[in-house]
């Protein structure tokens, strides 16, 4: 069974970009193309790609990896890459960020 999360399911959805031009198109690559964590369509395509490689069925665990890709290094990194780091910190305890002018997240504007 196929997941599908979806930008209404996402916690943060206002904080992303939205690419008009792939806005509900699927995305045709992985692996090695760089990942932008501020383009909403790349941030619900690999959600969905990590949900179904790894069996993951619950919005819980979607939300879960939306969180972290928050926390992901600012250094450029490939879908695989960032897919491999999400997986290595599955288990550790992740805070989110907070922006010292707002005090709270999500406050990020573009």
């Amino acid at each position: 069974m196929k997941n599908t999360y979806h930008k209404d399911d996402l916690l943060f959805k206002n904080r992303y970009k939205w690419n008009k031009e792939n806005n509900g198109k699927q995305l045709e690559y992985f692996g090695f193309t760089v990942f932008n964590r501020h383009q909403g369509c790349e941030v619900v395509f690999l959600i969905n790609q990590l949900m179904n490689k790894n069996a993951l069925i619950t919005i819980k665990s979607a939300q879960k990896i939306e969180t972290m890709l928050i926390n992901l290094p600012n250094e450029e990194q490939t879908f695989r890459q960032v897919s491999k780091w999400v997986i290595y910190n599955w288990n550790n305890k992740l805070q989110l960020p907070r922006n010292k002018a707002c005090g709270a997240l999500p406050c990020e504007t573009a």
